[in-house]
């Protein structure tokens, strides 16, 4: 029995970072702010398990093919 790769979605583990940290550094100065929203661009890598759909389909999508 073949299993395909999965398709799955990176998420930018370092501007993740960057953010917490910088959210914690305003806290330190004194900076209450009790919410903090933080937009981030995860990426599609797309694998074996997606249905092969063309580019029209993907052109909305940041797209990273990692396999």
């Amino acid at each position: 029995e073949l299993i395909p790769s999965l398709t799955s979605v990176a998420y930018p583990i370092d501007q993740m970072a960057h953010a917490a940290v910088a959210q914690i550094c305003r806290r330190i100065e004194g900076n209450t702010a009790r919410t903090v929203t933080c937009f981030l661009d995860p990426v599609l890598i797309p694998r074996e398990s997606t249905v092969h759909c063309g580019k029209s389909a993907l052109q909305n999508l940041r797209v990273c093919n990692l396999s």
